[in-house]
């Protein structure tokens, strides 16, 4: 009782606790206290074992995990182990895991720390165990490995669980000062909480959504299936992708889900599928401009809109006043053509919904597929009026 009034105080003061040393255990201590804030938590682990142990197994480092999943009522909404590594781990175990839905990224995944970034972003609590990095930057383990994070490494998945807006809590654990040679996991340990602290003072407070017009919103339309909509922070260009926890329910409630930009073009890539293997302008995208987009966007200066040409090829991939432009070669990112026809924000889509036209969705994905294999621009469609017209703007 007296640990859930401390956690409902220091959830009003807005303070993060930094837990250091002892038994991993400590984790499950950790996780109870969140019972008096009566939500759902999601915990990541960077951890080279699950420490799932055996049912009738006594509460300890080994076995903490289990007893999390185990309580009941539980308040664990998801798990995510980061740096495992497969012979540490029974095959059971990584079954187990994958079955109960929880996320698991092996070593060698997770040195690619652009991937595991987002699960820190839903993280609530971080649990550390110091035998994740390898033996010659953290000696101080009983568990120790000569494989494992780099101490730069670690420090990096420090400050990301600091920069995290919900990160309410960050613990490490399994130091064992008795191996301490020359105290260097001591001095590592202090450089992770200070990349910690130094990525708390670095939250940009974009999650959850402070107001729309600091995201962008992009939608993919997959066939038989519910859209997708991706969401970029305008402030940290951090995504999200809103999926539905209940399918086939007029009732449907939304979550948003932390990602990457890859992430979005790899939907997109979904999207692709069925398309032509190669994307010809002349064919296939020629038509769609001369009938949706140079009525505001073409030849005639009377009707022309935005100052934006894409009749021709220059004006069409030059930089825009924004500082963007309306298309680029192999990046649908750099792309603000592409960003604006499938969006579903009314006031940056295109065309404009006040217009009468609209791209099909298998229209929408032959252009990103085209902007994506290099927006090959193979023949010509101006004059030789609107050629000198080029060369006096250039």
């Amino acid at each position: 009782l007296r640990r859930q009034r401390q956690m409902c105080i220091r959830d009003r003061l807005n303070i993060i606790p930094i837990i250091i040393g002892g038994g991993q255990d400590t984790t499950f201590s950790n996780y109870k206290a969140y019972d008096a804030l009566e939500q759902t938590v999601n915990l990541v682990a960077v951890d080279s074992m699950f420490d799932l142990g055996n049912l009738e197994d006594e509460l300890s480092s080994k076995s903490y995990l289990s007893k999390i999943i185990m309580e009941v009522p539980s308040n664990l909404f998801n798990y995510s182990n980061i740096g495992y590594q497969t012979y540490f781990n029974s095959q059971e175990e990584i079954n187990l895991i994958q079955g109960l839905n929880f996320d698991a990224y092996r070593l060698g995944q997770a040195k690619d720390l652009e991937i595991v970034e987002p699960v820190f972003r839903d993280a609530d609590i971080v649990s550390i165990d110091i035998g994740a990095v390898r033996q010659s930057d953290a000696p101080a383990n009983n568990n120790v490995s000569p494989n494992g994070f780099y101490g730069e490494e670690i420090c990096a998945i420090s400050r990301y669980a600091g920069i995290s807006d919900k990160v309410t809590s960050f613990g490490i654990y399994e130091y064992n000062s008795k191996y301490d040679a020359n105290y260097q996991t001591a001095h590592l340990i202090a450089q992770m909480i200070w990349y910690f602290i130094e990525g708390v003072n670095f939250r940009a407070k974009d999650y959850p959504f402070s107001t729309k017009d600091d995201y962008q919103k992009f939608t993919v339309l997959l066939e038989d299936d519910d859209p997708i909509n991706f969401h970029k922070s305008n402030k940290t260009g951090r995504w999200w992708m809103e999926i539905n926890l209940i399918k086939d329910n007029k009732y449907k409630r939304h979550a948003l889900i932390s990602c990457t930009y890859n992430d979005y073009l790899e939907t997109i890539n979904q999207q692709m599928a069925g398309l032509p293997e190669e994307v010809d302008f002349n064919y296939h995208i020629k038509p769609i401009l001369s009938d949706r987009c140079f009525k505001c966007h073409g030849p005639d200066e009377n009707t022309r809109k935005a100052g934006l040409r894409l009749d021709i090829e220059t004006l069409a991939f030059a930089k825009l006043a924004s500082g963007n432009s309306a298309f680029s070669k192999g990046s649908i990112y750099g792309s603000e053509a592409a960003h604006r026809i499938i969006s579903t924000d009314l006031d940056v889509q295109m065309p404009p919904p006040d217009s009468n036209l609209r791209l099909s969705d298998r229209e929408k994905a032959m252009f990103l597929k085209w902007i994506d294999q290099g927006a090959k621009w193979n023949c010509l469609l101006y004059t030789s009026d609107a050629a000198d017209e080029e060369d006096s703007v250039d």
